[in-house]
């Protein structure tokens, strides 16, 4: 905590800026013996505890911290996290350019079935070993099952109605998940 302690601080103080509730996950019962996991994992834990709480949480690595040109925006605002209807994301994360991959480092979780289910899927991965950036691996792929399910999703429900929209809906296969674990020299490519 010590190390992190600068950004603990400013994101307390972004919750009270913005009358937003401030939850400190302290209990690593989820990463101790005999369980083995990275630290990473104690807050997609604690989210799956607490967002039966709350309208949304906002999940984030202690190394993130808020800009000073954000300072005055509400970020649950901009992403509609509170809103009511099916508009609001269940799960959203910062956008991403090439060569980059996904960044888990702050994400918005809504709790909504969808939501839920995201934290269920991306949990279920908890025991994965040596996965590139401990959960950053683990995450990517969950990103990859819920929109493959979403893409399938449409064809599946026009095919049940006796209709066509063309297109396979395949979905994904988990072919990426190789790219997660290292290979046999030990590295993620």
């Amino acid at each position: 905590v010590r190390t992190y302690q600068p950004f603990i601080n400013l994101w307390r103080c972004y919750a009270l800026r913005h009358g937003l509730p401030f939850l400190l996950e302290t209990d690593d019962t989820e990463v101790s013996p005999p369980h083995h996991r990275a630290a990473n994992w104690m807050r997609w834990f604690a989210a799956r505890r607490h967002l039966a709480f709350y309208r949304a949480l906002l999940v984030v690595d202690p190394d993130e911290f808020v800009v000073p040109e954000c300072w005055n925006m509400s970020i649950p605002a901009i992403l509609g996290a509170w809103a009511d209807g099916g508009a609001a994301p269940a799960v959203a994360m910062r956008d991403f350019g090439r060569p980059q991959t996904l960044n888990n480092g702050v994400v918005l979780v809504r709790n909504s079935p969808r939501g839920l289910f995201f934290l269920d899927l991306l949990l279920e991965k908890a025991a994965w070993m040596q996965t590139i950036e401990k959960d950053q691996g683990a995450f990517d792929e969950t990103v990859l099952e819920v929109l493959g399910l979403e893409a399938r999703a449409p064809v599946a429900a026009a095919a049940e109605r006796g209709a066509s929209l063309g297109g396979s809906g395949a979905g994904y296969g988990s072919e990426c998940a190789q790219h997660v674990f290292p290979n046999a020299k030990g590295n993620h490519e």
